[in-house]
């Protein structure tokens, strides 16, 4: 089952929104889920973690989220590897949020992905801090001859046009044959609603306006349904 890493050198580019948007998808169908929350922030365990503790209690993981959903909070390079290792025995699928940085436990991740992606906001700053991953994860694949996959996806993008920033650099990542999604993670409230109720998608059911919700869970199930078929493609098996 795929280990799926979300990888930035830069901060801010919207890699804990996409696990968080994968793993909703995944474990909102009964899909079972790790999701590993290396970050020294930790925002995928802010996320998670169960409101009626108290300050200072010891963190656990809120019990409304689906059963089929386990968050790991504070993975380091000290235990990347045999936490992936681990959880990739006893689930289907295994999402790994970074720090955004380039440091060790990175790129153990990448050592141990199967699909690497990439978020990308408008700016030519992440496009260049993009760039700089994309080579990242090839210098990984040679250094360790594996099969990694990678791609970028279009973060907080907007839903009717592409702007001309955006096609600028689009057109600097196809001039350098870098793999870009065809799903876009659009700007949605239910986006932000996640982290502002810490729930999936199908836990905002009630939370926000029915028409938004529904459009975020289709833009989220294609974005979800790319990655795995990358996966599938680049492991030989049908799409």
């Amino acid at each position: 089952m795929p280990v799926i890493s979300m990888v930035s050198s830069k901060g801010g580019a919207g890699k804990t929104t996409a696990a968080v948007v994968l793993a909703s998808v995944y474990a909102d169908a009964g899909g079972s889920v790790a999701l590993l929350d290396a970050d020294p922030n930790q925002p995928i365990a802010a996320w998670a973690r169960d409101p009626n503790l108290m300050p200072g209690e010891p963190w656990a993981q809120n019990p409304e989220l689906p059963p089929t959903l386990r968050v790991i909070p504070n993975v380091t390079e000290n235990n990347i590897i045999e936490t992936i290792e681990e959880e990739s025995g006893r689930n289907q699928f295994v999402l790994v949020d970074l720090e955004g940085s380039a440091n060790i436990a990175l790129s153990y991740a990448m050592g141990q992905s199967d699909v690497v992606v990439i978020p990308v906001q408008a700016s030519q700053l992440d496009a260049d801090e993009a760039a700089k991953t994309i080579k990242l994860v090839y210098r990984q694949k040679k250094t360790i001859r594996a099969d990694i996959d990678c791609a970028v996806v279009w973060q907080r993008a907007n839903a009717a046009i592409l702007t001309q920033s955006a096609k600028a650099i689009q057109q600097q990542f196809e001039e350098a044959n870098i793999p870009i999604l065809e799903t876009k993670l659009i700007e949605r409230e239910a986006y932000k609603a996640l982290f502002a109720f810490g729930t999936t998608l199908n836990g905002l059911e009630g939370k926000v306006a029915a028409p938004q919700l529904d459009k975020a869970k289709v833009n989220a199930a294609a974005f979800a349904k790319e990655v795995v078929e990358r996966w599938k493609v680049n492991h030989g098996r049908a799409a």
